[in-house]
């Protein structure tokens, strides 16, 4: 989900010269190498072997998009900064397997710090520069502190 969710925004150059038809040819791409992947996969490993078709298909997709995109419109995308993201939401979400088990409200309000946690770590970590840190910052005060930014 974290891998599909990352190709979106690469679509950049695709969507900016009007070439969305590109997205359907990547999804047919994408669909027989999820079937013909899947099927030996899944043949071969089961369980992993499903887990691991549907990482190389959002791969694929994340490879393919970026490739075709950037022949259209040339845009140079901070790839450390988005494995750091990505890699500490992966981090995060092992965090959070302990607690599956656990009953609804109780895992709720764990996940819900678990989250709180992520988005202070992404913060203060050196993901974000002090410019970026600050919007964040500003941006939550406004949202969620009575008064807004007034009182900041």
């Amino acid at each position: 989900a974290i891998i599909n969710a990352v190709s979106y925004p690469v679509q950049s150059g695709i969507l900016f010269k009007k070439r969305s038809d590109e997205i359907f040819y990547i999804g047919v791409a994408n669909a027989l190498v999820r079937a013909v992947g899947g099927f030996a996969l899944i043949s071969w490993f089961g369980l992993l072997g499903a887990c691991a078709s549907v990482l190389l298909s959002a791969t694929l997709n994340l490879v393919l998009t970026d490739r075709i995109a950037q022949r259209f419109f040339p845009v140079s995308y901070e790839f450390r900064r988005l494995a750091g993201i990505v890699l500490l939401g992966l981090l995060f979400y092992l965090g959070s397997l302990p607690f599956t088990h656990l009953p609804w409200p109780v895992a709720i309000l764990v996940k819900s710090f678990l989250l709180i946690g992520y988005a202070a770590t992404l913060l203060g970590s050196a993901i974000f520069d002090k410019e970026e840190t600050a919007y964040v910052t500003a941006f939550l005060r406004r949202k969620l502190l009575p008064g807004g930014a007034k009182d900041a």
